[in-house]
C-alpha cells in the first residue's frame, strides 16, 4: 500500500505543483489587473480634473483679456495722452539724467554745425506729453551718417569734462551714458548693448545713423538686400553669444550692405542703418522720405527746444500708425526692482546735480 501511494504521489505531484503554480499566477494576474484597472480609473479621474482646471484657466484668461480690453477702453476714453502724469521716483531721476545727455548732444551739434533729430519714443514723448513718456527709460536721437561720423570724431573730447561718456561698438549704434552707470570691459559692454546686464543699473541715449539710399536701388531690391544682410548680421552677431569678435564680423556685413545700397549724395529716400537692427525681431528696412526729415524742425521737450523731423506727423504715422493711441505694451530696457537704497540715493543726487531737478 505504501508503495502504491508513493508511486501515485510521484506521478500526481508534478502536475499538482504545475497546476498550483498556474492558479497562483492567475490570481496574481487578476490582482494586477484589478490594481491596473484602479489606476486607470484614477488616471481618468485626474485627467478629468486637469481638463476642468484647463477649462477654468481658459475662462479666467478670457475674462482677464476682456477686463484688460475694458480697462484699455476706459483709459483711452478718460486719459488725455497729451497730458499724462509724469514718471516719479527713480525712473523720473533717470529721465532727468538722460535729459542732461540730450542737452550735451544739442550743445555739441550746435558747436560743430551737425544736424540731429529726436526719434522713436523720445519723439513720441515730445509730440504727446511734451516730454518723457511716463514709462520710458531711455532716449533716442538720430543723425545722417556724415553728421554721425563727425559727431563720433569729436564727442570724446567734448565730453571729457562732463559726467557723460560715449560708447561705440563695431556694428552697433552709439550710446551716450553717465560715467557712474556705464559698462566696463568688453564683456560687460557686449551685454549692455543687448540690455542684458544683470544686477546693475545702466541706461543710455541711443544715437542712430541714417543713410541716403542710392536712386538706382528700387524698394523691392532694398528690402531683399536688407533682409539678407540682417539675417547674416544676426547669425554672425549672436552665434556663440555676444562678443566683440562677433561684433567685428557683423560690422563687415554692414559695410558690404551700405556699399551696395547707400550713397553720400542726397536722395529722396533715407534708410535707417543696419546698426540699429540688434534684435532678432527687426528684419525689415525702415525707409523714410527726405522731405519728412529735412529741413529739421523743432519741438518742445521737458520745457526745452530740440530738433525734430520736418514732418513729424507723417514720420510717426509711418512708424507707429495711430501714434496718439495708448500703446498695447510699455517696453522697458532696465529693471528697477531690487535696487539698493544707496543706488537710489546716488541716482537722486546725480539727477539733482545734473539738471537741478527736485520734486
Amino acid at each position: 500500500m505504501k508503495k502504491f501511494v508513493k508511486n501515485t504521489y510521484s506521478k500526481v505531484s508534478p502536475s499538482y505543483r504545475r497546476m498550483t503554480y498556474i492558479m497562483n499566477l492567475v490570481r496574481d494576474l487578476e490582482r494586477d489587473n484589478t490594481t491596473l484597472r484602479r489606476e486607470i480609473i484614477d488616471t481618468r479621474n485626474r485627467l478629468d480634473e486637469i481638463r476642468d482646471i484647463s477649462l477654468r484657466l481658459e475662462s479666467n484668461i478670457n475674462t482677464t483679456v476682456q477686463q484688460q480690453e475694458s480697462t484699455r477702453e476706459l483709459i483711452e476714453t478718460t486719459i488725455d495722452i497729451e497730458n499724462m502724469p509724469k514718471a516719479t521716483g527713480v525712473l523720473r531721476d533717470i529721465q532727468m539724467i538722460s535729459l542732461g545727455m540730450l542737452k550735451e548732444v544739442e550743445r555739441i551739434c550746435k558747436k560743430h554745425k551737425l544736424e540731429y533729430w529726436l526719434d522713436f519714443g523720445t519723439l513720441l514723448g515730445a509730440v504727446r506729453p511734451k516730454g518723457f513718456i511716463p514709462w520710458d527709460d531711455d532716449m533716442d536721437i538720430s543723425m545722417m551718417s556724415d553728421s554721425y561720423e563727425k559727431f563720433v570724431a569729436v564727442v570724446d573730447e567734448e565730453l571729457a569734462d562732463t559726467d557723460y561718456r560715449f560708447i561705440k561698438v563695431p556694428s552697433q549704434i552709439g550710446k551716450m551714458v553717465h560715467r557712474d552707470f556705464m559698462p566696463h570691459g568688453e564683456d560687460e559692454t557686449a551685454k549692455f548693448i543687448d540690455w542684458n546686464v544683470k544686477n546693475k543699473i545702466m541706461f543710455a541715449m541711443d544715437i542712430t545713423p541714417y543713410y541716403y539710399v542710392k536712386k538706382s536701388i528700387n524698394d523691392r531690391d532694398l528690402r531683399k538686400f536688407v533682409e539678407a544682410a540682417t539675417n547674416n548680421k544676426l547669425e554672425a552677431q549672436f552665434k556663440g553669444g555676444l562678443t566683440y569678435e562677433n561684433f567685428h564680423k557683423a560690422s563687415k556685413i554692414i559695410d558690404e550692405l551700405h556699399d551696395k545700397i547707400t550713397t553720400n549724395k542726397k536722395s529722396d529716400r533715407i534708410f535707417m542703418g543696419l546698426e540699429v537692427l540688434a534684435v532678432k525681431i527687426i528684419t525689415k528696412p525702415w525707409v523714410v522720405r527726405y522731405d519728412d526729415i529735412f529741413p529739421v524742425g523743432s519741438v518742445a521737450f521737458e520745457g526745452l527746444v530740440f530738433a525734430s523731423p520736418n514732418n513729424t506727423s507723417s514720420y510717426l504715422s509711418a512708424a507707429y500708425g495711430d501714434y496718439m493711441k495708448i500703446p498695447s505694451s510699455m517696453p522697458k530696457h532696465i529693471q528697477l526692482d531690487g535696487m539698493s537704497v544707496d543706488e537710489i540715493k546716488k541716482i537722486r543726487r546725480i539727477a539733482v546735480d545734473t539738471v537741478n531737478f527736485s520734486e
